[in-house]
């Protein structure tokens, strides 16, 4: 399959978040001869940025990465990211960690977990999403899973990283690690001209209800989808306690358009003492403009 073919797909499996078992979809299974074992070829890629105009979003990536393994297999792993428009208004904070494989033989197909030593540590990834299809005489299987910036980072910033994706073991080099690092910086790159996409009109406690309540408006040119507010407290023991509230039509905010939300109350804060903030789902803090005052 041709890079940027897989690459749509993941890109796809991605916004659809399906958790069907995909590898159940074919029962065709390639012969089973053996190529040799591959080494990596010199580092040559970088961090790419492709601007879809159709569908007004920009995808950042790093990879696909050859990487080294002992095993008669072709194996690459990436990571990348999206936001919607061309300019970056607020930081992302997941990432779409990937990986493809070629060989003569399903090798992950019922073992597709991630597992990691970086520095000595035991750090399991867990479960990735999976999916493959049959290229003439070779098995070609894809995975993918969301992991934070803040995982990207502790990876990037190792000074060695093992890993085992199925029942294969590979390490991730100096290069690949640095790149990693660079697409880290990138998903809290936002535009230094960009303006905070979100107004606060109002915020205010109704008693009867017993709850706060607000208006929020989409000031930007982008659809902001999974808007989610939340509303934190420091408590009498000075921990800090998120309370998630829930905004009205925060599936999906259009460019201008307003929302109420609402948080719900409770007696052991004071309010004084409490931080309003938006996110967006599976992403990082919005900001905002309060004008509610």
């Amino acid at each position: 399959m041709h890079f940027n073919a897989r690459l749509l797909l993941t890109l796809a499996l991605i916004a659809l978040m399906s958790h069907s078992n995909w590898a159940q979809r074919r029962t065709t299974r390639p012969p089973a001869s053996k190529p040799s074992p591959t080494k990596a070829e010199p580092l040559r890629p970088s961090i790419k940025v492709e601007y879809d105009r159709f569908k007004d979003r920009t995808n950042i990536s790093v990879g696909p990465l050859l990487v080294d393994t002992p095993q008669p297999v072709k194996l690459e792993l990436g990571a990348m990211f999206n936001f919607d428009g061309q300019k970056m208004l607020f930081p992302a904070d997941t990432v779409n960690l990937f990986a493809f494989s070629t060989s003569k033989d399903f090798l992950f197909r019922n073992n597709h977990e991630l597992l990691s030593i970086i520095d000595g540590q035991r750090v399991r990834f867990g479960e990735m999403h999976y999916d493959y299809e049959v290229s003439g005489a070779n098995a070609e299987e894809s995975m993918y899973m969301l992991i934070s910036r803040e995982t990207l980072l502790k990876l990037a910033r190792a000074t060695t990283v093992e890993l085992q994706l199925g029942h294969i073991e590979f390490q991730l080099s100096r290069e690949q690690l640095k790149l990693l690092g660079e697409l880290a910086d990138r998903m809290i790159a936002v535009d230094k001209d960009a303006k905070p996409p979100l107004e606060l009109l109002s915020f205010s406690f109704d008693p009867v209800l017993d709850e706060y309540k607000g208006d929020v408006q989409n000031t930007s040119n982008i659809v902001i989808k999974g808007l989610t507010v939340f509303l934190d407290c420091k408590m009498p023991d000075g921990t800090i306690k998120p309370r998630e509230g829930y905004v009205w039509r925060g599936t999906a905010l259009g460019p201008q358009e307003k929302s109420e939300f609402e948080l719900r109350s409770a007696r052991d804060f004071d309010i004084k003492d409490c931080k309003l903030r938006f996110q967006q789902f599976l992403g990082g803090d919005i900001p905002f403009i309060d004008k509610s005052k």
